[in-house]
């Protein structure tokens, strides 16, 4: 029961974590988007390069997130999900500096076509992906434990059993030896 304990529940308990680090991720990378978008209009370059900063930094942590979920125990479809995240955030974070490039030069609604057309359903897919691999990793964790309390209450009645077998061997090897004693 201890290394399920710790395989499945602890372990899907940290996977929804991570799920959810994904999540706040890909959200800060929104937003540090808008900001590079935001910040090259009114030409504040240090905000800029800020937002642009935050941007790579997310997406580092991100890949350390997708790294820690590969290392460990995850179902074939799990995988795929991961991998795929790890796919498309490679992807948006290619258009991301394509888009950025665009809009340090003076060029905002080609970068907004760009962050429209290209990064939103990468975005879109990995939040999806992380949601999807956070509920099922819940469910999973769910299911250990409802299979760990089974565990524990099948071992009582085994424990139960045993006792009352132990009572009946004591009581019946009690009585032969009075029964004994007394002939003797």
């Amino acid at each position: 029961i201890r290394t399920q304990l710790d395989r499945e529940i602890v372990g899907s308990a940290n996977r929804v974590d991570l799920a959810r680090v994904i999540t706040i991720d890909v959200a800060n990378m929104r937003s540090a988007i808008r900001g590079v978008t935001l910040f090259s209009l009114v030409k504040n370059t240090p905000l800029f390069q800020k937002a642009r900063a935050g941007f790579m930094d997310g997406a580092a942590d991100i890949r350390r997130t997708l790294g820690a979920l590969q290392s460990g125990t995850l179902t074939e479809e799990e995988r795929d999900k991961v991998e795929t995240m790890g796919r498309s955030l490679e992807q948006w974070v290619q258009n991301f500096g394509e888009a950025a490039d665009l809009c340090a030069a003076g060029h905002a609604d080609d970068a907004n076509a760009i962050i429209i057309k290209k990064t939103t359903p990468l975005m879109d897919a990995i939040q999806k992906n992380a949601a999807w691999l956070g509920a099922s990793n819940a469910r999973r964790r769910d299911a250990a434990q409802a299979d760990a309390r089974s565990s524990v209450d099948r071992n009582r009645w085994i424990v139960i059993i045993l006792a009352a077998f132990m009572v009946l061997v004591a009581g019946a090897g009690l009585f032969s030896v009075t029964g004994l004693a007394r002939k003797l």
